[in-house]
């Protein structure tokens, strides 16, 4: 259940055990979590567009990807 997951940290660990797992669809999921969370983190901004290109989703995947880029430029 993904309510039960509070950190984004926890989210993007399990993402990626899921994507070695090849079960893109949960680690995408656990990742759009994660940007729930912390919508400006920057990791999972680029894990989440990481899966998405892995799914063949281009397009999202370039969306998040500029978005973290663009929360990377604001980084002090």
């Amino acid at each position: 259940d993904l309510t039960t997951i509070e950190t984004v940290a926890g989210c993007l660990q399990q993402a990626k055990a899921h994507v070695k797992q090849r079960r893109l669809k949960a680690a995408l999921l656990l990742c759009t979590r994660a940007t729930e969370i912390e919508p400006t983190n920057v990791n999972a901004q680029e894990q989440k567009g990481s899966i998405i290109s892995l799914s063949k989703g281009y397009d999202s995947a370039k969306s998040s990807y500029e978005k973290a880029a663009e929360l990377g430029s604001k980084a002090p």
